[in-house]
This record gives structure tokens, C-alpha cells and sequence, in this order.
């Protein structure tokens, strides 16, 4: 929700924000970044974001099972749900945080602060963390890694040293979300390397919610949907995949993980998925493809190019974590 505060991200003129046709949220000095990395997960192009520099004087709402981002007067505003407030602190005076803690085994809970991180799609803990409670080796299950160099996930082609892991639970307020998918980072540098971030709660956590920000009142809102308790799925392929071209709709094999489904089928990098079970793989985009991998009771029939042949293979898929 925040904008980046690295020194290589500039900072230009005052700009006028403005959601719909005619609410002017604030005159800001906006940071100027790229975010060409991101645009193959959505298959779309994305040009900015909207920080707590333009939201601070309002209340917002984001409502995942609706796709509604709301912005309420602050002296209009009452809630009436079924939701839990919660008070915040704001990481940086900008993004909000909630308290929390998160259960490992072998271990008591660890208490710890929650950032709400509404561009993130994954939850990462930092470094800080994982290395004062030794997480690595008491993490459920870890996500398994192909050979490939890892691709760029953050503005400015940042790429973020994590390892992908299975924690018991993540538990706030009266929520406790079982065996959600987590992000061990390993950075020694940016923002996961700070111990103020604790948990970086992103879209995966944030999705079983409509989530509330009030920020002059130093609250937040957390409303639960009918998504509280889905799964939390993992890859059950071991495709690593990107997107390119103009409209995104490339899918090129990134990597494969050693003896995974995949590896098995006899993937290799720089294959192109045309297909799959009889789908033209151009009807989704790159997320809805990961999803498809992530079904571990299926199995997927995968048309795809290589050095000008087409193939078909059977991906059996079962969970990686």
C-alpha cells in the first residue's frame, strides 16, 4: 500500500489523484518507479500504485470477493459488519500494521507484527525473523527449487531471496488461518531484511478478508468472506513459468524442478505451453495457469513447442509442500 522508499525509486512533482470520475484523493509528490516485472502474473500492464500518501486522510476498503476498492469519508464513515477492529501502527508511516503471531512446530507461538501489504500476492516473513526463530528448520514443509536463476518479482526487476515453506498457522485476532504458504526470506538488504516488517501479509492471506484501513482513526477492519478457510494450494508441478509478448500469452518453461511431476514428464526449459488439456493456453493468463498446477488430484494433458515440434505430455501432478 505504500510507495517504495529505496533510493532508486525517484521522486517527482506533486500529482493529483483521482479514483473514478471525480473523487481527488490528494496532491502528493509520487515516486517514480518500473513496473514491468509484474505485468506477466496479471497479463496485463500496471503503471503505479496508490499509497498511504494519497489515502491518509480516508477510509478504504478493499473488498477481495467483490474486486471493490472503496474510499469512504472518514467523518461519514460507521462500520456495522461482523468483522474484528483492530488498532495500527503504520511500518514507515505508511503501511499499516496489526499484532499477531504465527505457530511453527517445535516451537511456541512467536508473537510478531503484521504488515498489510495490499500489492503483495504471497505473505513474507523476514529475515529478522526466520533467523532469530532458526523458521527454516522448523517450517512444515519447503517448496522445492528448480536450477534456474529466479525471476525478478518486485518494481525495478528486484529480485527477493526467498525460500517457499509451510507454517502451522497464522493466528489473528480470533482468525487462524491452518498451514498457510509462507515465504522464508533470506535478504540481507531492502525491506524483508528489516526486523520493524515481521510478517508482509499479501493477497493470499488478505484475499479471506474484506479489509478496512481507517487511517485517521489508526484502525484496521478485518471482515471474513467465505474464502476464511480454503486451502492454502502450492505448485504440484514444478513448472517455473513467465509470460511474453505483447498481450502476455507466451508461456515459456522458466524451470523445472529436479524430480518433480514435471521432470518426470520430461519437461525442459524453454519449452512454450500452447495447451493444456485441449485449452488454447492463450484463454488464461499466467495466474490462472499456476492455478491449474496447483489441482494435485489431477492430471493435465500439456500441448507445447519445442525447437519447432509440438508435443503432448501428461503431468501427473501431487503436492510439492
Amino acid at each position: 500500500m505504500g510507495f517504495d522508499s529505496r533510493p532508486t525509486v525517484r521522486t517527482g512533482q506533486p500529482t493529483v489523484f483521482t479514483v473514478g470520475s471525480s473523487t481527488t484523493l490528494s496532491t502528493v509528490k509520487a515516486s517514480f518507479t518500473s513496473f514491468a516485472n509484474l505485468w506477466a502474473l496479471p497479463g496485463t500492464r500496471i503503471y503505479g500504485d496508490i499509497g498511504q500518501n494519497a489515502l491518509k486522510d480516508f477510509v478504504v476498503e478493499f473488498d477481495y470477493a467483490g474486486g471493490i476498492f472503496t474510499v469512504y469519508d472518514p467523518k461519514r464513515f460507521e462500520y456495522h459488519g461482523g468483522g474484528t477492529v483492530l488498532p495500527a501502527t503504520w511500518f514507515m508511516n505508511y503501511d499499516p500494521q496489526i499484532d499477531g503471531e504465527i505457530t511453527v512446530p517445535g516451537l511456541p507461538p512467536i508473537k510478531t507484527k503484521f504488515t498489510l501489504d495490499t500489492g503483495a500476492g504471497g505473505t513474507v516473513i523476514s529475515a529478522p525473523l526466520v533467523s532469530a526463530h532458526d523458521l527454516a528448520r522448523h517450517v512444515v514443509a519447503t517448496m522445492p527449487a528448480p536450477r534456474s536463476a529466479p525471476l525478478a518479482d518486485g518494481v525495478n526487476g528486484i529480485v527477493f531471496d526467498t525460500v517457499t515453506a509451510r507454517i502451522d498457522a497464522i493466528r489473528i485476532g480470533p482468525y487462524d488461518l491452518k498451514r498457510p504458504l509462507v515465504a522464508l526470506s533470506r535478504d540481507t538488504q531492502g525491506t524483508f531484511a528489516m526486523a520493524e516488517v515481521g510478517v508482509n501479509l499479501g493477497g493470499n492471506v488478505l484475499r479471506r478478508f474484506k479489509v478496512i484501513v481507517d487511517y485517521p482513526h489508526q484502525r484496521v477492519i478485518l471482515e471474513p468472506n467465505a474464502r476464511l478457510h480454503d486451502p492454502f494450494p502450492a505448485d504440484a508441478s514444478g513448472l517455473v513459468l513467465t509470460a511474453t509478448g505483447d498481450d502476455f500469452k507466451t508461456f515459456i518453461v522458466h524451470g523445472v524442478v529436479p524430480k518433480s511431476p514435471a521432470d518426470e514428464a520430461g519437461f525442459r526449459e524453454e519449452d512454450v505451453i500452447t495447451a493444456i488439456d485441449g485449452e488454447p493456453a492463450t484463454t488464461y493468463a499466467l495466474w490462472q495457469i499456476q492455478d491449474l498446477f496447483k489441482d494435485a488430484s489431477r492430471a493435465r494433458r500439456v500441448t507445447i513447442t519445442r525447437a519447432g515440434a509440438t508435443l503432448t505430455k501428461t503431468i501427473k501432478l501431487r503436492p510439492l509442500a
